[in-house]
């Protein structure tokens, strides 16, 4: 398995639904290059102590006799224990519409075995960059096959990229020789508490975007955050427009989709109240959709899906057992 993909499946793996008892391991801007033109990243330990994974969790353990068998094999395979070892995933590219991008992983790695994966990866060779080692493979990404690059920033951080170049790059601003995102930047700006997942993008006008999506050049700073503080799970998102008759526009837009779904769900009282939790406002040229609901009653939901789901699927099953027996 190539490093890149490590990083990605540790991500995933710990936003299942496991444990930590780490502290929270927020977005470091410093780590981020000044000409990065969006940034997306996962406070893992802060993720993996929300009400909704942690009852997820238990959840899991309880309905999946495989679970531990399978976290076990994992484990195995890479060389650490991923409900424990993994605290945050950064990602970033200084370009919009292309296949680039610089993934940073702060984890604690059991080096040797994932350099003994990437040995097996196809065209592997070893390079020198400054001090670091970077290490190089053929992988296949959307378009074909292309080269991919990783190196071992220090023995907790391990930084991956599409192309030799941006993981250079990348190397140089962890390094303290290029510059991190600037205080002044549309990138930087306060944390809310609790923020799990986060993402801004910046420039948009200047992407390449589909005809019928054209307003989303006409956004200056998107901005969105999710996770959960003072035992409520929220979703912000703010997009800072060109201009006032954007923002009327997109907010006209909303409300219509909203009436949509409304009516749509107008029998089901779960759907009602998650509709209804939906805030939009304005001001000037920022547009602000907030979502807000107590965790506690969020997973309420959550898991009566999750059971109703079981129940359809087992109905559908030979015999109508969970089993197919």
């Amino acid at each position: 398995m190539r490093l890149l993909t490590v990083g990605i499946v540790l991500a995933l793996a710990a936003l299942s639904g496991l444990v930590s008892t780490a502290p929270a391991s927020p977005l470091d801007l410093e780590q981020v290059s000044a000409e990065a033109k969006w940034v997306a990243h996962i406070d893992i330990d802060a993720t993996l102590k929300t009400t909704l994974f942690e009852k997820g969790l238990e959840k899991m353990l309880e309905t999946n006799e495989a679970a531990e068998g399978q976290l076990k094999e994992l484990r195995d395979r890479i060389g650490m224990d991923v409900t424990k070892d993994v605290h945050a995933v950064t990602a970033y590219g200084t370009k919009l519409g292309d296949d680039n991008g610089v993934l940073i992983v702060n984890a604690k790695f059991d080096k040797a075995k994932l350099l003994g994966m990437a040995k097996e990866a196809p065209d592997y060779k070893v390079s020198k960059h400054g001090a670091y080692e970077v290490h190089s493979w053929t992988g296949q990404q959307r378009g074909g096959l292309r080269t991919m690059s990783a190196a071992f920033f220090k023995s907790t951080i391990v930084v991956a990229a599409s192309n030799p170049e941006d993981l250079n790059a990348a190397l140089d601003v962890l390094a303290g020789k290029q510059p991190g995102v600037f205080p002044d930047s549309p990138l930087s700006g306060k944390v809310a508490p609790g923020t799990a997942l986060m993402m801004r993008v910046s420039g948009l006008s200047e992407a390449e975007v589909p005809g019928r999506m054209q307003m989303l050049r006409k956004i200056n700073l998107l901005q969105v955050a999710m996770g959960e503080d003072d035992g409520k799970m929220f979703i912000r998102a703010d997009a800072e427009m060109a201009d006032t008759e954007t923002v009327e526009q997109a907010t006209a837009m909303i409300g219509g989709l909203r009436a949509l779904a409304t009516q749509a769900t107008a029998e089901n009282e779960q759907a009602k109240k998650l509709l209804g939790a939906v805030k939009v406002s304005s001001d000037d040229k920022t547009l602000t959709i907030k979502w807000s609901m107590p965790a506690d009653e969020l997973w309420e939901m959550a898991d009566d899906f999750s059971d109703r789901a079981a129940e359809r699927r087992s109905q559908r099953r030979p015999g109508g057992s969970e089993d197919g027996t």
